[in-house]
């Protein structure tokens, strides 16, 4: 494979933190990173539905990463930190929030691995990507969002 072929598979990942941990996603499945407005509880929803928030006169439902990937609420991050990733898989508009950004990164899927990703105790990884010492997952939207489609 060329330098020029090795580029154009690179992708580039949102990458943010849930609990102590940071976690990543395609850039091209976030539409809009938004600092959280007023979020709406919906009665008789499952723990993982924050609510649905009003985005320019559409509802949104917003979903909570760390409720779905059975995160652990232990990292202490200012609420003024919190963002809600707004989505668009398969025509399905949701939000999900995370504790705080971290940033772009870019790199080839091939740097994903995926042999391993079972250890990391849930069906949404996609895989794993290593930066230095950091493990960084790689969450599968489009499987968290098909079997998430009732709540949505």
């Amino acid at each position: 494979m060329s330098e020029t072929d090795n580029n154009f598979a690179k992708k580039q990942y949102i990458t943010f933190s849930l609990g102590q941990e940071r976690y990543g996603i395609e850039l091209k499945e976030g539409k809009e990173i938004l600092l959280p407005p007023e979020i709406t509880r919906v009665p008789h929803t499952p723990k993982y539905v924050k609510g649905v928030i009003n985005l320019r006169g559409g509802v949104i439902t917003v979903l909570d990463f760390k409720d779905i990937l059975g995160i652990d609420n232990d990292a202490i991050y200012n609420e003024e930190d919190k963002r809600i990733i707004i989505t668009n898989i398969a025509g399905i508009v949701s939000g999900f929030m995370v504790d705080q950004m971290q940033g772009i990164l870019t790199f080839s899927s091939e740097d994903i691995e995926t042999e391993n990703k079972n250890e990391m105790n849930s069906e949404f990884i996609k895989g794993i990507y290593t930066e230095g010492s950091e493990v960084i997952p790689i969450i599968d939207l489009k499987r968290l969002i098909s079997s998430r489609k009732e709540a949505i």
